[in-house]
C-alpha cells in the first residue's frame, strides 16, 4: 500500500458523478453529474501542494452523461439524448441542430477540430467545431454503445453483446468498420487506447483488464484486479475507470472496490496500490504527470433487483492525488 497526498475538492455535487475531465492547460477539471449540474474546478499550486476552489458551476436542466472541452466552451451530452454547448463568451446553452441521438450520449471525445459523440441507441456524430454543426452520421445497428476511445487514427467502441467496433479515422460514409469479440467474457465498463496508438485497453465488470493490439494480435494479454480474497470467498469488484499517465505505458485502474491500482504495461506487472479512497466505488479519473483525480460515488444501485424513486445513495466525492513520482 502506498500513501500519497490526498486532497478532497469542496462542494462537489451529492449526486453519482458521470465524467470527469482534466484540462491541465487551464488548470481546470470538469465534472458533470446526474442532476443536471456541471461544475469547472481551479487546480492551483501553491507551495508544494495544490489548492482546488470550485470556479464556475451551471444547471444544464437535464441529466448529464458526457462532457468534453473545446477552447470555446465544453459539449456537454443528456440521458435522453440532449447534446449541447456551453459557450464561454456569450455564457449561454446552444442545443446542437439535427442531433439525431434518441437516448444516452454516453462519451463525447475529440478528434483534432471535430468532436466524435457516441449514444446508447447506437449512434456516432461527428460534430464541426466552428459552427457546432452535424458532418456526419453513423449507426451501429442492433447494439448499445457502452464507451468509446480514439486516437489520431482509430476509433474503438464497445458494444453490449461483448462486441468491439474498430474505425480507421477519419470517419465518412463509407467506412463501416468492423466487428470483433471481446476477449474480456463480462460487460466492457472503460476502454482506453494505448499512448502509442498500438492498441487498446478494456476493464470489466468481473475486475479483469485485457490489453489487444490491432496489428499483432499475438501480443495481447489480460490480467486479474481489483479483488479481495477472504478465507473461503474472493469478491470480485467491476473495473469502472481506466487512465494512462501521460506519454507513459503507466496504467491507473479504478475499482467498485473504492481502490486505485497502479500497472506497468510494458513489465506487466502492478507497481503500486494506493491507499483505498473511501468506501465507495471509483467511477471516473483524470490526471496528469503529477497530479491523480478521482471522482467516487455510491453505485450500489446498479445490483439492486428493483431501483426505486427513494433509494438512498451516498453523496458522491472527488479526490485530487499527488503523484510522488
Amino acid at each position: 500500500m502506498e500513501s500519497n497526498t490526498v486532497l478532497k475538492f469542496p462542494n462537489v455535487s451529492k449526486d453519482y458523478i458521470s465524467d470527469l475531465k482534466y484540462i491541465s492547460e487551464i488548470s481546470t477539471v470538469i465534472v458533470s453529474s446526474w442532476d443536471g449540474t456541471l461544475s469547472l474546478y481551479k487546480i492551483i499550486p501553491v507551495s508544494g501542494s495544490y489548492k482546488i476552489s470550485l470556479d464556475k458551476q451551471f444547471n444544464v436542466g437535464f441529466s448529464i452523461l458526457s462532457c468534453c472541452y473545446s477552447r470555446e466552451g465544453i459539449y456537454i451530452g443528456g440521458v435522453q439524448g440532449e447534446l449541447t454547448f456551453l459557450d464561454f463568451q456569450a455564457q449561454v446553452f446552444q442545443p446542437i441542430e439535427d442531433n439525431k441521438a434518441t437516448s444516452g450520449i454516453i462519451r463525447i471525445i475529440p478528434y483534432y477540430n471535430n468532436f466524435i459523440v457516441g449514444s446508447w441507441d447506437g449512434t456516432l456524430q461527428v460534430i464541426d467545431h466552428v459552427d457546432h454543426s452535424i458532418k456526419l452520421v453513423k449507426i451501429i445497428e442492433n447494439a448499445k454503445i457502452l464507451t468509446m476511445d480514439s486516437s489520431d487514427e482509430h476509433l474503438v467502441v464497445s458494444t453490449t453483446g461483448n462486441k468491439i467496433k474498430l474505425y480507421k479515422l477519419p470517419l465518412n460514409d463509407m467506412n463501416d468498420g468492423s466487428l470483433i469479440d471481446s476477449v474480456l467474457k463480462y460487460q466492457i465498463r472503460d476502454i482506453k487506447i494505448l499512448p502509442d496508438g498500438s492498441g487498446y485497453v478494456i476493464g470489466s465488470i468481473d475486475g479483469r483488464v485485457a490489453v489487444e493490439y490491432f496489428n499483432d494480435p499475438s501480443k495481447q494479454f489480460a490480467f486479474r484486479c481489483h479483488r479481495k480474497k477472504l478465507t473461503d470467498v474472493q469478491f470480485v469488484f467491476p473495473v469502472n475507470s481506466l487512465l494512462f499517465r501521460p506519454n507513459s505505458n503507466t496504467l491507473f485502474t479504478g475499482g467498485a472496490d473504492g481502490c486505485v491500482s497502479c500497472w506497468s504495461l510494458t513489465d506487466r506487472r502492478k507497481v503500486r496500490q494506493f491507499n483505498k479512497i473511501d468506501e465507495k466505488s471509483v467511477v471516473k479519473m483524470a490526471g496528469g504527470d503529477r497530479v491523480l483525480f478521482v471522482a467516487t460515488s455510491d453505485d450500489s444501485f446498479k445490483t439492486n433487483a428493483i431501483i426505486t424513486d427513494d433509494i438512498e445513495l451516498q453523496p458522491s466525492s472527488i479526490y485530487l492525488v499527488v503523484l510522488d513520482n
